[in-house]
């Protein structure tokens, strides 16, 4: 699929005004203020626009012959959108089977009680881990200091904590989710 442009006309200066506040606070990050200049824009000019007052960006964004267009691939979009549904659909009942602990489906997925009950119903062969509050089986230290190293890292990325919790398992398969849970815990 090709690439479709989608124009924000005047009919909506304050979308402009979102947008062109977006990109200004963007050009703080080298890389995307690097992208920016190899796009066409002049450093000076992303500079000028970083200083302005918000009366004059609006002013700006409310002159005729001024226009912010911007692009969304079709495909990459309804990519991204089966992911995200598909994850909504199927991840709690993959932290379910792992044994995360109730607490931190509630926490991650917003389920109840009762929500948490229906999926151990349809998924029998689900970890039933620390759920009389007990302490999951935990790693051995030499193996909770590289769950803690690679946490850290997953930290500091852009995904949301219920990627992170994902990853971390992926990387720990033969660990509960609760287990993994709790190295995390102990060295916040």
């Amino acid at each position: 699929m090709k690439t479709t442009p989608i124009e924000i006309h005047q009919e909506s200066p304050s979308t402009q005004f979102l947008l062109l506040r977006k990109i200004i606070e963007s050009t703080n990050n080298p890389h995307t203020f690097n992208r920016l200049v190899d796009s066409g824009f002049a450093p000076e000019q992303l500079k000028t626009l970083s200083q302005l007052p918000t009366s004059q960006l609006n002013k700006l964004c409310q002159l005729v012959e001024f226009e912010i267009e911007f692009f969304i691939d079709p495909f990459v979009l309804e990519r991204c959108l089966e992911v995200i549904l598909g994850i909504n659909k199927d991840l709690p009942r993959y932290f379910l089977q792992h044994g995360a602990p109730h607490h931190l489906l509630k926490a991650l997925f917003g389920l109840t009680k009762t929500e948490i009950a229906q999926l151990r119903r349809e998924a029998p062969n689900a970890t039933e881990v620390c759920s009389q509050g007990g302490r999951p089986k935990m790693p051995p230290e030499n193996i909770r200091e590289d769950i803690e190293r690679d946490w850290m890292i997953l930290a500091e990325s852009a995904m949301n904590l219920t990627e992170q919790y994902f990853k971390l398992h992926h990387k720990y398969p033969q660990y509960s989710i609760a287990a993994l849970h709790t190295v995390v815990m102990e060295n916040l």
